[in-house]
């Protein structure tokens, strides 16, 4: 079943059915055009021809050559072709000269009441169909004397001209009929030899798997319209292998973290029931595998969380929260686990910030965790907001060893860590940065982190201020 706003024709068939349709049209107007052309140019020799040879015949009648009228009348019904009937009537409408067999071929009354002469020149000839044959014809009045008046009854045999025009008709149909036929085939010859490059891109597109990641379509000459399209599947391909790699570097962590937990806690259930101890004994592995348990619990509702918030499932309560209130708050939980460091808190009162008070608290208590963790032994944790036009940034600092900037773009990283520098001995899972960084996405901020070896480290976190924020 195809997918809804798809058509069942392929590209292919739609081109070829698109240019058939184009080609069509075309040729029917060329051809309608043609016709008509030949039509209107052999009926403006007709009627040409029939103005004069009126113009003749009453020439001859106001002369009052009868003779030479009746050579004229008889003359021209002998041509085989475009044979030319001429009557003429006296006052009663009784025939007075006629052309051979037209009596029997056009009688009197199919023509027209007669018409003065010098309307013809201003109005096209009557057409009549008698006996299968077609006829153009016309019946005007003349003066042969001042008193008297005749009509002339004039016909020409235009069946051949008829004919001829049917006869071109049916050949133009059928020459539009083989033109379309052979534009069909041409297009549709045409349309898949031009769209061979998109099935070999989708040749390609198969060959490419998870193992495959590394193919590039831009390694080939496209042609100029399929380029972007090539460029566009590389782009998509590197976000691709970059997704696929940090998936594996996180896999790799994450059962790196986990498996050192679960190790411990299966070395010491070992160690304890490879023989009897006492109840002092088996407290002290009942506690160290409570810490474990706890490091584990930690690492999932890490994951959790930052799962949750890249669906955007994080349920979020946004309020206006004085930011100086929550940084004391958490200057005081954390100065007992300060470690010997001290705090400084600067901060203008009338800082406001649109958050999730929750979320903002677990982000700077993060950061603070971290500031701790890392700080050098004495050290200060500088702890700053500010109001920064469409910004609050709020900014955590310490006095600690540093970060090579090399790896500064990947801390945010899940379970990343830095190796070395004094710190592959302090506990983390790596999960504190991307958690900063999820809540900020929420909030529909940013956090940016700078650092200089043997002096220290910063986070800023900036929330976007609200457009109808209110202020204290």
């Amino acid at each position: 079943m195809p997918l809804p706003g798809t058509s069942k024709l392929s590209i292919a068939n739609q081109l070829a059915a698109y240019f058939l349709l184009s080609v069509f049209i075309i040729l029917f107007i060329c051809m309608m055009m043609l016709y008509w052309g030949l039509s209107q140019s052999l009926k403006s020799h007709t009627v040409a021809y029939m103005r004069d040879e009126v113009a003749l015949i009453v020439a001859l009648v106001d002369l009052g050559d009868l003779g030479g009228l009746s050579r004229k009348i008889i003359s021209s019904g002998e041509k085989e072709y475009a044979k030319l009937y001429v009557r003429l009537l006296d006052a009663n409408d009784v025939s007075v000269i006629e052309t051979p067999s037209m009596g029997h071929l056009i009688p009197v009354k199919a023509f027209h009441s007669p018409v003065p002469y010098n309307l013809p020149a201003l109005h096209d000839f009557d057409k009549i169909k008698l006996n299968d044959k077609v006829y153009l014809a016309e019946a005007f009045a003349v003066n042969v004397t001042a008193s008297r008046l005749r009509t002339v009854q004039i016909a020409l045999d235009i069946s051949n001209l008829e004919h001829v025009l049917r006869d071109y008709a049916i050949k133009i149909f059928a020459t539009l009929l083989l033109g379309v036929s052979l534009a069909g085939l041409a297009g549709r010859y045409i349309t898949s030899r031009g769209l061979r490059p998109l099935t070999a891109i989708a040749d390609k597109a198969r060959q490419i798997t998870a193992s495959k990641l590394g193919e590039r379509f831009s390694s080939e000459i496209w042609p100029r319209e399929l380029s972007t399209l090539a460029n566009s599947l590389d782009v998509m391909l590197d976000r691709l292998q970059e997704s696929f790699d940090r998936m594996r570097s996180y896999a790799a962590n994450l059962a790196h973290e986990i498996r050192t937990p679960l190790g411990i806690l299966r070395g010491e259930a070992e160690i304890a029931l490879n023989r009897k101890r006492s109840g002092e004994e088996y407290e002290r592995v009942i506690e160290s595998s409570l810490e474990e348990y706890q490091r584990l619990t930690r690492i999932v509702e890490s994951l959790l969380f930052l799962a949750m918030a890249d669906s955007r499932e994080v349920e979020m309560k946004f309020e206006q929260i004085r930011v100086n209130d929550e940084i004391h708050n958490l200057q005081d939980y954390y100065a007992e686990y300060a470690q010997g460091k001290a705090f400084i808190v600067l901060c203008d009162p009338g800082v406001f910030v649109w958050a999730d008070a929750t979320l903002l608290r677990r982000a700077i208590s993060n950061l603070i965790s971290n500031a701790i963790k890392y700080g050098s032994e004495g050290g200060i944790i500088t702890l700053e907001a500010a109001n920064q036009q469409q910004f609050v940034e709020i900014s955590v600092s310490d006095q600690g060893c540093g970060i090579d900037k090399e790896h500064l773009d990947r801390l945010f990283d899940r379970f990343y860590r830095v190796s070395g520098g004094g710190t592959a001995n302090i506990k983390g899972s790596g999960l504190g940065l991307s958690i900063v960084r999820s809540i900020m996405i929420l909030h529909g901020g940013t956090v940016a982190i700078s650092s200089e070896l043997g002096k220290g480290t910063t986070v800023t976190l900036s929330f976007p201020v609200p457009t109808n924020n209110l202020s204290s």
